[in-house]
């Protein structure tokens, strides 16, 4: 039964040069809008996490549209829908994609702002809908192949390895026959890397991580693909061979600071003829399907894997999204809220 009220998650500070706080959303109760022409209701069923949702809620990330205080914060997620005024979508049918923060919510099919949704890909786990099949496995492929162009041989070397990004980047560079080094945060974190084959996990959480990246890359880094920022960046720039690639994919360092710096050793591009090049998944948006065939078909061949740190229960939302910025998550971080079987 569709009940009156729905329960929203809403924008009730800007965490702006801080850390998040659970308390910048605040969970309110509204009536449910009646379905419209054209529109459809969904109940959510799971909630996808990225790092970048804090730059959405700071109102600095100008590639989306802004989220202003007061606004049912958005995410990346699976509903099912259970009204349909539609033809694009029936009562049942299991989607994917931009969702809002609610228990329940309606979302335009057609106008000039419709919904970007669509059925999920039953031919895989339903998860990796929104791991590896979603903007997270489109930020590595890209990031990667198109960035960080590696060839067979090359050393490669990614920061926050275990992540959703970071261990999927990993994962297609051993394909492209690249010895790959993962930088990550305590022994699970390593352990995880080292299952999807990385060649070596150094644990930036112990010892020295600039001599141990030297001992494990005495030709130096061809491509670093970088999610953290910050000191790690520093560092491998240090490190970088000739011709290097780094790829600016994230910033987790940053999130929270209330400075951020510009790397200290960017002249080590010059004396190598080194390039950084940072990029967004919309800049490949017509290539997207093409991307998401090949993952697709990787996943079914058993040649990249994902993992997801499922937590559960809507009111556990903001807690959850904070795991990100505690290192707590291992792989892709999701909150599921309903069963989507039931749902």
């Amino acid at each position: 039964m569709i009940p009156a009220t729905a329960k929203q998650w809403r924008v009730q500070e800007r965490p702006i040069n801080r850390s998040f706080r659970e308390t910048d959303l605040r969970l309110v109760e509204e009536p449910l809008k009646p379905v419209g022409a054209n529109e459809v209701m969904l109940r959510a069923c799971y909630f996808a996490f990225d790092p970048a949702q804090k730059g959405w809620m700071e109102n600095a990330a100008n590639y989306v549209a802004p989220i202003n205080v007061g606004d049912v914060m958005r995410s990346r997620g699976i509903g099912r829908v259970v009204q349909s005024n539609s033809s694009k979508l029936k009562v049942g049918d299991l989607v994917r994609g931009d969702l809002f923060m609610a228990d329940y919510f309606t979302l335009p099919m057609d106008g000039p702002t419709p919904a970007n949704v669509e059925k999920v890909d039953t031919t895989v786990p339903l998860l990796t809908n929104l791991s590896i099949l979603s903007n997270t496995g489109i930020a590595a492929y890209f990031g990667l192949m198109d960035v960080g162009r590696p060839t067979a041989g090359d050393t490669v070397v990614i920061s926050g390895a275990a992540g959703a990004t970071g261990s999927l980047a990993g994962q297609i560079a051993k394909i492209n026959g690249c010895r790959v080094i993962g930088i990550a945060g305590g022994a699970a974190k390593c352990a995880w890397i080292a299952e999807l084959g990385f060649d070596h996990a150094i644990d930036y959480t112990t010892g020295d991580i600039a001599k141990r990246l030297r001992d494990v890359c005495p030709n130096g880094i061809n491509v670093f693909f970088d999610n953290v920022g910050g000191g790690i960046l520093d560092i491998a720039l240090a490190q970088i061979a000739p011709r290097a690639r780094v790829v600016l994919c994230g910033g987790i360092s940053r999130y929270s600071s209330t400075v951020t710096t510009g790397p200290l050793n960017y002249f080590n591009l010059i004396y190598n003829h080194g390039r950084m090049e940072g990029f967004l998944t919309r800049d490949y948006l017509p290539q997207w399907p093409e991307a998401k065939r090949r993952l697709s078909t990787w996943i079914k061949e058993g040649r990249i894997k994902s993992r997801e740190d499922v937590q559960e229960g809507f009111e556990n939302l903001p807690r959850t999204f904070m795991r990100l910025f505690e290192g707590k998550n291992i792989g892709k971080q999701i909150l599921r809220v309903s069963d989507p079987e039931l749902a």
